[in-house]
């Protein structure tokens, strides 16, 4: 053989001179006979190429039905991977029309009523007190003051400090805004993360080591136990709740498993086994 010829190119040559020896051979035996010493030289080796040819094949057929196997076992995996990444974007969805935000149109008007006519605009964190409207007819800004009767009595003249309109304050409205986790056994014990999830953006606990997972949430990726894509810490009504998003291993609270997609209340101390990790979550 040439030494530039490729492996397949010599497998291919040898089979070549096999078959035309094999069919110049007259040969007057069974590949199942066994040899005797009546048999020459070309016979004793036409049957060894036989029998090596018919291993060659249940070899051949071995490996094929190998990795047969192989391939629907792999789609198999594919396939439970793509459910659990379709479970995750749908509990995330679904988690994000669930969010409550405080300061609506309720908490507004029961401010309006109890003040006597403020007017308050809100997010889910911060209540901004514009102040009291001052009588005396509808000015710039004072969209949500009701007319006056007019069968009532004209009122008093209001004073000068009556009249002059309060400096606006902001306070901070109730509930959790940020969660510090703080992994206590595992590999990457020592850690500590600050959680500041928001209405419709969660932070997100798993092996990826993507940007969301960096910057916003829990990012573990030497832990082979944790999910790529394992819970997620998200604020509800001002409460914040942990979930796990249908993990492979799961994650566990004193020793239980959590029902995947179902949130559970982060409570000051609590502790979670997620993968190798163990998490304390105290809230700020």
């Amino acid at each position: 053989f040439s030494p530039m010829q490729s492996a397949p190119a010599i497998a291919t040559s040898i089979q070549n001179d096999t078959a035309t020896m094999l069919a110049a051979e007259d040969f007057p035996y069974s590949i199942n006979d066994e040899p005797t010493d009546e048999w020459t030289i070309e016979q004793l080796l036409h049957w060894c190429l036989l029998q090596g040819e018919r291993r060659t094949n249940e070899r051949r057929d071995e490996l094929i039905s190998a990795l047969r196997e192989q391939l629907e076992e792999g789609k198999k995996v594919l396939m439970e991977a793509h459910e659990q990444a379709v479970q995750a974007s749908a509990a995330e969805d679904g988690g994000a029309d669930d969010e409550v935000v405080d300061g609506g149109t309720a908490g507004a008007a029961t401010a309006s009523a109890t003040n006597g006519g403020e007017k308050s605009t809100g997010t889910d964190d911060d209540v901004e007190v514009v102040g009291v409207v001052p009588a005396g007819g509808r000015g710039a800004g004072e969209e949500n003051v009701q007319p006056a009767d007019s069968s009532a009595a004209a009122p008093a003249k209001p004073s000068a400090a009556a009249t002059a309109k309060p400096k606006a304050k902001t306070t901070k409205a109730a509930g959790t805004s940020t969660v510090y986790a703080e992994i206590i056994d595992g590999l990457y014990a020592g850690q500590t993360f600050e959680l500041q999830p928001k209405p419709r953006s969660p932070c997100f606990i798993g092996r990826s080591a993507g940007k969301k997972f960096r910057d916003r949430g829990i990012s573990m990726p030497q832990d082979g136990e944790v999910s790529t894509t394992h819970g997620k810490v998200e604020v509800k009504a001002g409460k914040a709740y942990y979930t796990d998003v249908g993990s492979t291993n799961g994650t566990l609270l004193d020793g239980e498993e959590l029902e995947a997609n179902v949130p559970l209340l982060i409570t000051d101390g609590m502790k979670l086994l997620i993968g190798a990790e163990t998490i304390k979550f105290t809230l700020g």
